[in-house]
């Protein structure tokens, strides 16, 4: 007796996460969470062929410990983070099998767009502190009272988010979780319109009612705050900044698990 039917299995178990998911196998596509977004970038060191040793481009890095002077932003938005000065530049390094930018004396990035949110943003960035001795900040959109800041307190040992409303600051959010000097982590600050949220890793979110949001300068800096002080010490495995768009919860997740596997951080 021949077979001349396939035997056929029905599938009987839902697929309970998104094939584009990034622990489920699919590749991540940033440029999803700015749908609907008018702004914002992404930085992704490991990208090689996205980093340059001067701002103006035309000297590629091609290995670890070379100085970065521009990182291109994978968002579309084409909003580039460089640094002019050459004693400013963060390093290039790869170590362990990650790959990630370094701050070793004060280094840090700027961009000339990307901030200015107002109705609503998602931030997510993967980091890493050296040391705790001073506040350190991740990325920076403040003037003023306008504008947001993530930043670790250090004296705390904590993640802050806030955001001004153009007099005070009125969504201050805090971290759960602690943040240890030489520990990988990746952040979430976002606001929705109404709230303030900020997470640590996995940790419920903090919730603070920011009511309304005064828009910062177009200009951000990355590793710093615009006064180029309170730089951190330690490395950055990646950035994502949204403007003025709340992308979904499930995208939120994707883009934490995306810069998590980049810092080696376990959720």
């Amino acid at each position: 007796m021949s077979l001349t039917r396939p035997i056929v299995r029905p599938l009987t178990r839902p697929l309970t996460r998104p094939i584009t998911s990034p622990g489920a196998g699919g590749g991540f596509d940033v440029q999803s969470l700015f749908v609907g977004a008018d702004g914002g970038q992404a930085y992704d060191p490991s990208i090689i062929a996205s980093l340059d040793q001067v701002s103006t481009g035309g000297t590629p890095v091609t290995a670890s410990g070379q100085p970065v002077g521009r990182v291109l932003d994978q968002s579309g938005y084409n909003n580039s983070a460089i640094m002019p000065t050459a004693s400013a530049r963060p390093l290039y390094v790869e170590s362990g099998g990650l790959k990630y930018l370094e701050s070793v004396s004060g280094d840090f990035l700027t961009a000339a767009g990307g901030g200015g949110a107002s109705s609503a943003f998602f931030i997510c960035v993967a980091f890493r502190c050296d040391t705790l001795a001073a506040n350190q900040v991740l990325i920076d959109n403040r003037s003023g009272n306008t504008g947001f800041q993530l930043y670790v307190n250090s004296a705390l040992g904590r993640l802050d988010g806030n955001v001004w409303n153009g007099t005070v600051v009125v969504g201050n959010a805090t971290s759960g979780g602690s943040i240890v000097a030489g520990t990988d982590y990746v952040a979430s600050f976002w606001y929705d319109g109404t709230n303030t949220h900020l997470q640590l890793n996995s940790t419920t979110a903090a919730v603070s009612a920011a009511v309304t949001m005064a828009a910062g300068p177009a200009n951000i800096s990355v590793m710093a705050n615009l006064s180029n002080t309170s730089i951190l010490d330690g490395r950055l495995y990646g950035l994502i900044n949204v403007r003025n768009h709340l992308p979904t919860e499930q995208q939120r997740e994707d883009a934490k698990a995306f810069l998590a596997a980049k810092a080696g951080v376990l959720l």
